[in-house]
């Protein structure tokens, strides 16, 4: 699934974020925007985003996803909750954002 990220966004992102918190937040739109296609929610593990980057599990991984996570939400760009399914820790991606937050008036 492709999808149009803003110039403004994209500036930003690029100036801001690490390229591996920009591919984290490219994966959760595709996947986002593909759920929405079928009407479902969806969800995701830190694992799967350790995964996709091709980091090794451990701590130091799941540190860095849990602050990239934080920092995109931080800035608007996605919203998640997290719950448990079973003894598994999940996050359900409620919002996805093209628009970054900004707190200055052009």
């Amino acid at each position: 699934m492709f999808f149009k990220i803003p110039l403004d966004t994209l500036r930003f992102i690029q100036n801001v974020i690490p390229e591996d918190v920009i591919k984290i937040y490219i994966y959760l739109g595709q996947r986002y925007k593909y759920a929405l296609s079928r009407g479902i929610k969806y969800s995701f593990s830190i694992k799967e985003i350790i995964e996709h980057l091709g980091l090794s599990v451990g701590d130091k991984s799941r540190n860095f996803v849990k602050d990239g996570l934080d920092a995109l939400m931080n800035n608007g760009l996605i919203k998640f909750v997290s719950y448990r399914e079973g003894k598994i820790p999940k996050l359900r991606l409620v919002d996805f954002s093209y628009e970054y937050k900004t707190n200055f008036i052009e």
